[in-house]
């Protein structure tokens, strides 16, 4: 039995990816993420003021309510009743702690700042084709299409990368978000 036939048979409302032709259920036009929140785990990251707080994380801005992340709290609550300790508190995320002007992100490049290099950038929608939008640095570099049409070489580094994506949107908002894939 193949994949296919298997995901047919023994699976409901899955769905193959046109793209990447993955098996899932995908909630987003990208098909790159499960759920998001503004800030999350990286509150405060993309400003310069990362929060190594214990809890978890509460943000206003996100993709809504998720089956995979009532799942793990609910197992997160379950271990800490289990250890008879209290469900870790929950932290609220500001949102003007995640959200920065790309020229602000780009003078952090500039001078080196780490914050101003995050594993994904993900252009506005309309720049490109959709399917082009979502540039990953790791762990492989893509989409090479986009690099291009960035006036980048296919072997760019990660720091030409946004450095070309920041150049490009200067006039435009940047979010932190974290992101569950």
């Amino acid at each position: 039995m193949d994949l296919e036939a298997f995901v047919d048979r023994f699976f409901r409302r899955l769905e193959r990816h046109p793209d990447t032709g993955h098996f899932g259920r995908w909630l987003n036009p990208l098909g790159e993420w499960d759920w998001w929140d503004l800030g999350g785990r990286f509150d405060g990251w993309i400003v310069g003021d990362p929060q190594t707080r214990e809890g978890r994380s509460v943000a206003e801005v996100s993709s809504g309510p998720n089956r995979g992340r009532i799942l793990l709290a609910n197992i997160d609550n379950a271990v800490s009743g289990a250890l008879g300790q209290e469900p870790p508190p929950l932290l609220e995320v500001q949102n003007d702690r995640n959200i920065e002007m790309v020229a602000t992100r780009s003078g952090d490049a500039r001078e080196g700042r780490t914050n101003a290099y995050p594993s994904a950038l993900v252009l506005p929608p309309g720049a490109v084709e959709g399917r082009l939008r979502w540039l990953k640095n790791w762990p492989e570099m893509g989409p090479g299409e986009t690099f291009a049409w960035l006036g980048l070489a296919p072997e760019a580094t990660r720091d030409e990368i946004v450095q070309a994506a920041y150049a490009r949107f200067e006039d435009h908002w940047a979010a932190g978000v974290a992101y569950h894939h």
